[in-house]
């Protein structure tokens, strides 16, 4: 990319207007395991760059989604990436205090280590 600001200013700006139906669908690739990894990562980083209630909420789904089976290390850190992706937009998004007490609710509820791993990492971050 030449210019990399503009690009993320024109993604910001398209990102704001999306409506809720196509964020469901941006939400459907992020999660999709026939989407590719690329795809899927910028699926959560245009919800991400979206400020609508529906936007975060649609954040937290995605990192509360649980973990596929997956065939190999590859296809496992791209499932980890992605929900840490969207874990990290959710709470930019938060107070520390709500920050905290979605991250605690992650730690309750994830089985994978390394998603436990992120959720602690920024619980020490925020303090």
């Amino acid at each position: 990319d030449s210019n990399p600001s503009a690009t993320v200013l024109r993604l910001k700006k398209k990102a704001l207007s999306l409506k809720n139906s196509e964020l469901e669908i941006l939400k459907a690739t992020a999660l999709s395991p026939e989407a590719s990894g690329d795809e899927r990562f910028l699926s959560v980083y245009i919800i991400g760059l979206a400020e609508s209630a529906a936007a975060r909420d649609l954040l937290k789904e995605i990192g509360g989604t649980r973990l596929p089976s997956t065939a190999n290390d590859r296809a496992y850190s791209d499932e980890v990436i992605i929900r840490a992706h969207a874990l990290e937009a959710v709470i930019q998004r938060l107070s520390p205090a709500d920050s905290i007490k979605y991250l605690k609710d992650v730690l309750a509820n994830t089985t994978d280590p390394a998603l436990a791993r992120h959720a602690r990492y920024w619980l020490g971050r925020l303090g």
